[in-house]
């Protein structure tokens, strides 16, 4: 489907990473699940329309730390693991870091335009 300029959020989160991985607002999102330091996967509740919709992401790293700079969004092909990462009408999976490096936040949201 081309963007037409009336895509609507299909889904948002926002999450911390801390000590537990804790939702702290969303809109269809059944879960979140945790693949270890700032690697998760977000789980939609009900299916997006189709496999090519848009994503907005931002983090920092503390509750208090605007400055860092990071990076969310799905790898398009492997992450340090070697493994194929998620981006469907059901679900994202998402990495979090600074650099080449991983990293739990304080503050993530994600946004699935559809």
């Amino acid at each position: 489907m081309a963007f037409d300029g009336t895509a609507a959020a299909g889904a948002f989160v926002s999450f911390h990473s801390r000590s537990t991985l804790t939702i702290t607002h969303s809109l269809n999102v059944s879960s979140m699940t945790d693949h270890g330091v700032g690697d998760h996967t977000v789980n939609f509740t009900n299916a997006l329309g189709d496999s090519d919709w848009i994503m907005a992401a931002t983090a920092c790293t503390t509750s208090n730390n605007e400055n860092s700079v990071v990076k969310i969004g799905p790898r398009a092909y492997t992450n340090s693991d070697n493994e194929t990462l998620t981006f469907s009408t059901t679900a994202v999976r998402i990495r979090v870091g600074a650099g080449t490096t991983e990293m739990d936040v304080g503050y993530g949201s994600m946004v699935a335009f559809d």
